[in-house]
Formats: structure tokens, C-alpha cells, sequence
């Protein structure tokens, strides 16, 4: 019986809200450490209810859940303030139990994991042995019943406090390193244990040595196979690839920094109301990163449900657990550093409190920024991981994890095949937006078009975007059909009919920098009709046109006129657009046209110019990952073929850690467009505001993309001829269609200001379905 996944997320949000006690959801909240006595509380309710295992199989206290009921569970539970599960006993060495204990060890190890007694810490990294853990030095030789141990841990979390260890020891040295390296579980109460402190960054004591001077253990506490815990370990570290946690918990700290900030500049402007010292604080900037940071936390979310996806359905992960965990890791230390300025000068002052000293809530952010530090060093380097992404791109197998298009199908091989065709071409033979058919895409069928979806049109631009070829397909196939929807049906209907057999050659008379509605036409009306006057810069004139769909203010609102390109005649001047585009000036002075060219106004009018600049907005994003991902692919291929000093540039680190860099924005920018999709699809309310952070996330990444690939293409990125130029040229001017950017942030920002006014809140949205990214 198929999982209503829906019903799931509702019986885990009613059980938060309802069992989780107030005072440990008031310390998730606010963002405070997290202490064992919390853990505990949280993991004994949860146990009680057969929840506390959730990637556990039943047949040994586990809930039997799947990836996705997994992905669900911490989204809730971070949602509603609950504490996170803790790791080390449930998600690190239960798993191994399970997989590599004997009945006896499951018998005695895993309850106590279940209900809590047992807090466990990890002795894996050494002095001389982090990420390189096959080092290790520290040893254990067998003794009659028991294993005697010598050595060091170090970075040992939660040592002091824990009951239970488990380590990786050396229990030979004949074989190579990866060999004759053990398992064992070591009560910590256990003789010669001693345990040292190390006071990190952030004020906190998690962190410990811990050293081991003959300690013996019983000879059972061997988990596999003597000389076979390297085995082991590489179990753990495949478990950890892709924590469905990270993903949710930083949705929570979106949430709790966005209150910080809305609390931290509503006092800062009532200190300056009362001309306080010091109040003069501006948060405009921090309230940018802040949604910069949002768009990428719904990518990265995007991402971890299509990685959910591929495990639901035994699909090979690849990268992407590393760009997940790069992508996370680098926002967690950014939100935590929008905190850090948010809470200013007074916290940093007092960070901790010493006798006599009162502690100041917002000192806790100042400690989240310094524990975040170690974001990009636990659990994988990101030098490490970009390592890994560097090897896959660059490496011999041509299936590169860049490769997969967005919107495959026959529309996107067509496009792509055309384009291939005619990317070097200097001019196209006729009018192949029409001839090809995709301008009937969104025509409805009933007036002789194909009845398709906004996704059918966007196979289309990916195809030709991946080619770097310029078509305007936004405009004639999409903005067109959409605009002429506003009109009565009986005019209408025609038109559209006459769209989709190509009998006429329709194009918007609209600058390609402006939403549709955002018109700077002026029409009156005259004796029998009306007359058009003003100024439209940036028109594309890639294809002809024989008549103009026209938006201009008429009585103080937004009119539709249809108007013969005779009657406009022809363009003030004409220039090619930084992307390679054909475009011209119109300027219209006193044009008459009849009382028939008005053929949309008012409420449907308005309906159909939103509806046509989401649209123009949401396939320009798509136009944009796909010239990206395009311009990633040439950019390995220059890499890979190119030579300096006598070896080729792919062997150089920083370029390959600048390539891995490229590819983990660009698999966010396409989570962003994904999610986009998914919330026309919804009908979501926000769809707006989902459509503009992701145009103002994707900008700045293509702009970055493409000076990379320019760096790394040398001078021949700056030549012209180059496809990678010319994909880096059409990255930088994506951001200036349908809407800059800056006018984008601008209105983000004033809705943040007046969400201020009400309760602090994060519009972060988690109702992205796992699994759903494609």
C-alpha cells in the first residue's frame, strides 16, 4: 500500500507540538546549545512512541522508515523546534551494529542506544591521523580475554560526558595501512581513560583528547573482524554522505536569524527614534544576505530530495552528497555571520559571562558563528569535497554529473539538434522559431495549438541554451500566447489560431529588460480610435514581425493593443544586445490606430501580464542554468585539452577546485528553477517572491560562473569566436531580462520591511515534496 506522505508530515507535526516539552523547544528556538540533558528527555519521548530510531529496521527497535519518511521526520521536527536526533549513537554506531554485530553485541549495544542511556562519542581522529584516517597510530594488541589499548584520540566530541566510545585501533602493522585497523566499544569509565579538554573558538566544551595508557577491554567488544574495521568505517562514512538533517536544521536557523534581524533593526530604529548613541545601524545588506541565503537553502533542499529520490529508486548518488554537504556548510557560516553583525558591538563585548557577569541572549549567536567555523572542516573537508566533484568532472568517464538536462524529452533534442545545426551560423535560415512549431507549445488545443505546459516550452530554451544559440522563444512562444489569453474569446481565438499555423508573425513591443507590465507607452483616445505615443528601447528583433502585441496605460491603466507593424513602422535605431541578440529602439510619435487594435483591458488584462511575466521570468532562469551548466561542460573540456607548462590546466588544484566551485552553485541554481516549477504547478500564492529570489540567487551565480570560466579560459575567453565567451556574455545579461536584479532585490526588501512590522518569520517554505526535483 503506497505511503501517504502528506498524512505522515501531519501526524509528525501534531506529535511535536504536542509531546516535545515547551522549555527544550524554548532552547532549539533560540538558537542555544543544546545540552545532554535535553537529548535524552527528547530521545526517551520519542522512543516511548517507537520513534527512536528512525533509519533503524524494525526487527531491532527502528521505525522501518523509508529515505523519504526519513527526509520528512527531521524536516518536522526541525520546523517545530524539536531538538535534533543525536548522531553518534543512532546514526553512527547503531548502524554498524546492525550491519556488523554479533546477535549478543546487538542484544546489549542497541536498547540502551534506543532509550538513551548509553551517550556515545567517536574516537577516530588522531594527532598525525585526521582526514587522513589510515594513519592511525593508536593501538591495541590482544591479551588473553581482552584487548589491551595505547594511543590518542583527539577532537573527540562529547568524551567527557559520554559513557560509551567507539575507535578504530591498530591491531597490526604488516599490512598496509588500510589494513589491520579494528573496531572496538570502550566503556569510557573504563581504567586508564583520561580525558582532556579542548577549549575551541566558540566558548563551548564539546570538543576533547583522550588518551588511553593500557586500557583493557573485553575481547567481545570487537565489532566484525579483527583487522576489518577499516570495512567498518567505510560503512559509517558512506551512511553520513547524505544526512537528511542538514538540510532541515538549517532551515531552522533561517528561521531564527531572520527573527534576530527583524528584532535587532526594529530596535536599532527605536533607539534612533529616541536619539540614542550609537543607533545608527543600517540592515539593508544583512537582510540581502539573508535572502541570498534562502534561495540557497531551497536549491540545496532541492537537491537533497532528488538525491532521496535516486536512493528510493537504487540510482547511484555521485556528487551529489558532497555538493549537498558543500552547499550547506557554506551557508550555515553565512547565516551565522549575518547573525554575528546583527547582534553588534554589545554581545561581542560580552560574549562570555564570568562571575558576577550577566549573559547576554544574543552572546549565544556570537558562539553559533565561531561552532559554524567547523561547518567546512567536519565531516569532510570542503577542500576535500571539492577534491571529490573535481575528480568526477575531470575524470575519464565522459557521463559527466554536468551533463543531465533539466526538461529532457524530444522538444529539448530537437532544440538541441537545431542549435547544434546553426550555433556558428551568422544569420538563420527564415523564421525557425515558427517553422519548427513551438510557437503553437502554449496554445490550447481548442484553437489549434498543442495544449502544452510551461515545462514543454522549457525543453525548448534548455535545447537551444545548450548550444549557446539565441532564439526568441520566450517572446514569441510563450509571452505572445499568453498576453493575446486577456482578450475576449471570440478575438482571441482567431489570433491564437493564427499564432500556432504560423499565418502571422507576432512579438511583443516590449523591452527585453522590462516585465510586460511595465510599459512606458501612452495611449488617448481620438475620434474612431486611439493614439500611441513613447519610447520603447531593447526590443528584440532577432525575427520579423508583422504585428506588435502592444501594453500601454490607457485611463490611468494597462491596455492591449494589437497593432500591424506597418502602423509602428520601422526602429529609431537598431545594436546587438551583450548576449548576441538583434534589438532596436521604437519610438512612437502620435501612431492612429483603430478602435479594433484594443483588444484587453482591466481585471483579464491584469491576470494575463502577471501571468506572462512569471512566465517570461521563470524561462529566462531556465535559459540561464542551461547556458551555465553549457558553459561548465566547455569550460572541462579547456581543462582538460589545454596545456600550460607542459601539463594540462586540469591538473592544476585551484582550477579544479574553482570548476567544483561553478558546479555546486549551478546544481543549486537548478534546484531554484525546479522549486519554481513546482510552485506554478501548486498555484502557490508566493509564487511571485519564489520567482524573484531565485532570480536574484541565479544572477549572481551566473555573473561568478562566467568570470570563472573567463579567467580560466585565459585570453581566449576573451575572444568572441569562443562558444564559453559567448555563454558568459549571455550569463552576465540574463539578469538584466524581465526584471534586474536590484529592482527584484528592491521589492524583496520592502516586503521584508513590512513583514517586520508584524511578527518575526522566516518565508522559508519546506512543501517542496522529496523527490519531486525532476
Amino acid at each position: 500500500m503506497p505511503i501517504d506522505y502528506a498524512a505522515f508530515r501531519r501526524e509528525l507535526a501534531a506529535f511535536a507540538r504536542q509531546a516535545c516539552p515547551p522549555e527544550i523547544r524554548a532552547v532549539v528556538a533560540a538558537g542555544q546549545k543544546i545540552t545532554k540533558r535535553e537529548y535524552q528527555a527528547w530521545q526517551q519521548i520519542l522512543n516511548d512512541r517507537g520513534w527512536g530510531a528512525p533509519s533503524w529496521p524494525v526487527e531491532v527497535g527502528g521505525t522501518g522508515w523509508d529515505i523519504r519518511q526519513r527526509l520528512i521526520f527531521e524536516e518536522v521536527m526541525a520546523e517545530n523546534d524539536c531538538p535534533p536526533l543525536y548522531h553518534h549513537g543512532l546514526g553512527h554506531i547503531g548502524p554498524v551494529i546492525i550491519r556488523f554485530g554479533t546477535p549478543e553485541q546487538k542484544a546489549r549495544f542497541l536498547p540502551r542506544i534506543l532509550d538513551g542511556s548509553d551517550w556515545w562519542c567517536q574516537g577516530y581522529s588522531e594527532p598525525g591521523a585526521g582526514s587522513d584516517l589510515a594513519s592511525l597510530q593508536t593501538s591495541a594488541r590482544r591479551d588473553g580475554e581482552d584487548w589491551v589499548i595505547n594511543g590518542q584520540k583527539i577532537w573527540t566530541s562529547h568524551a567527557h560526558e559520554a559513557s560509551m566510545i567507539y575507535m578504530l585501533v591498530r591491531t597490526s602493522k604488516e599490512a598496509k595501512k588500510q589494513e589491520g585497523i579494528s573496531l572496538l566499544l570502550v566503556p569510557m569509565d573504563t581504567p586508564g581513560i583520561t580525558v582532556r579538554p579542548i577549549r575551541t573558538i566558540d566558548g563551548w566544551h564539546h570538543l576533547n583528547e583522550v588518551f588511553f595508557d593500557e586500557v583493557r577491554v573485553r575481547a567481545d567488544n570487537l565489532i566484525g573482524e579483527e583487522g576489518k574495521g577499516w570495512t567498518c568505517a567505510k560503512f559509517l562514512l558512506e551512511r553520513e554522505r547524505l544526512p537528511p538533517a542538514n538540510v532541515a536544521r538549517l532551515a531552522l536557523m533561517h528561521r531564527q536569524v531572520s527573527a534576530l534581524l527583524q528584532q535587532a533593526a526594529q530596535a536599532a530604529q527605536a533607539a534612533q527614534a529616541a536619539q540614542a548613541a550609537g543607533a545608527r545601524r543600517d540592515f539593508g545588506v544583512l537582510q540581502h544576505k539573508l535572502l541570498l541565503c534562502e534561495a540557497e537553502l531551497q536549491g540545496a533542499r532541492v537537491m537533497m530530495a532528488q538525491a532521496t529520490d535516486d536512493l528510493i529508486h537504487q540510482r547511484p548518488l555521485g556528487v551529489q552528497p558532497s555538493a549537498i554537504k558543500m552547499s550547506c556548510a557554506d551557508v550555515a557560516q553565512r547565516l551565522t555571520t549575518i547573525a554575528l553583525d546583527a547582534v553588534g558591538p554589545e554581545a561581542a563585548h560580552r560574549f562570555l559571562a564570568e562571575e558576577g557577569g550577566d549573559e547576554l541572549p544574543a552572546a549565544t549567536w556570537i558562539q553559533n558563528y565561531m561552532f559554524t567555523r567547523a561547518r567546512t572542516i567536519a565531516g569532510g573537508t570542503s577542500e576535500v569535497q571539492r577534491n571529490v566533484i573535481a575528480n568526477a568532472l575531470l575524470g575519464a568517464d565522459q557521463a559527466s554529473p554536468a551533463a543531465a538536462p533539466l526538461f529532457p524529452g524530444m522538444l529539448f533534442d530537437a532544440a538541441d539538434r537545431f542549435a547544434q545545426d546553426h550555433v556558428h551560423s551568422a544569420t538563420l535560415p527564415g523564421d525557425p522559431v515558427r517553422e519548427l512549431g513551438w510557437t503553437a507549445t502554449l496554445v490550447p488545443e481548442a484553437d489549434g495549438g498543442v495544449g502544452g505546459t510551461l515545462a514543454d516550452l522549457a525543453s525548448v530554451v534548455e535545447g537551444l541554451a545548450a548550444q549557446g544559440l539565441q532564439l526568441p522563444v520566450i517572446e514569441a512562444c510563450a509571452v505572445v500566447p499568453l498576453l493575446l489569453r486577456a482578450a475576449p474569446a471570440e478575438v482571441a481565438g482567431p489570433w491564437l489560431q493564427a499564432v500556432a499555423e504560423s499565418e502571422v508573425q507576432m512579438a511583443p513591443l516590449a523591452a527585453l529588460s522590462v516585465l510586460p507590465k511595465d510599459s512606458s507607452l501612452r495611449a488617448v483616445r481620438s475620434e474612431g480610435g486611439f493614439v500611441l505615443d513613447g519610447r520603447v528601447p531593447g526590443v528584440d528583433v532577432t525575427l520579423p514581425a508583422s504585428h506588435w502585441l502592444a501594453v500601454a496605460t490607457l485611463d490611468g491603466a494597462p491596455a492591449l493593443f494589437l497593432v500591424d507593424a506597418e502602423r509602428i513602422g520601422a526602429p529609431a535605431a537598431r545594436y546587438r544586445t551583450m548576449e548576441g541578440r538583434r534589438a532596436a529602439d521604437f519610438v512612437l510619435a502620435a501612431v492612429a490606430l483603430p478602435a479594433t487594435a484594443l483588444i484587453a483591458q482591466g481585471e483579464p488584462l491584469r491576470a494575463a501580464l502577471a501571468a506572462a511575466g512569471d512566465a517570461a521570468l521563470l524561462l529566462t532562469l531556465v535559459d540561464t542554468v542551461a547556458a551555465q551548466a553549457a558553459l561548465i561542460r566547455h569550460t572541462l573540456t579547456h581543462l582538460q585539452e589545454r596545456r600550460q607548462f607542459g601539463v594540462a590546466l586540469a591538473t592544476f588544484q585551484v582550477l579544479r577546485h574553482r570548476v567544483a566551485d561553478m558546479f555546486v552553485k549551478a546544481q543549486c541554481a537548478q534546484g531554484l528553477v525546479m522549486h519554481a516549477f513546482h510552485a506554478l504547478d501548486a498555484g502557490a500564492p508566493d509564487l511571485r517572491r519564489t520567482l524573484q529570489l531565485a532570480r536574484l540567487s541565479i544572477a549572481e551565480t551566473a555573473r561568478a560562473a562566467a568570470e570563472a570560466a573567463i579567467q580560466m579560459h585565459g585570453g581566449m575567453g576573451l575572444s568572441e569566436e569562443v562558444l564559453a565567451t559567448r555563454l558568459a556574455q549571455r550569463l552576465i545579461a540574463s539578469e538584466f531580462r524581465y526584471g534586474d536584479r536590484l529592482g527584484q532585490l528592491a521589492q524583496l526588501l520592502h516586503a521584508a520591511d513590512a513583514s517586520a512590522a508584524g511578527h518575526p518569520s522566516s518565508s522559508f517554505s519546506s512543501n517542496t515534496p522529496a523527490g519531486s526535483a525532476r
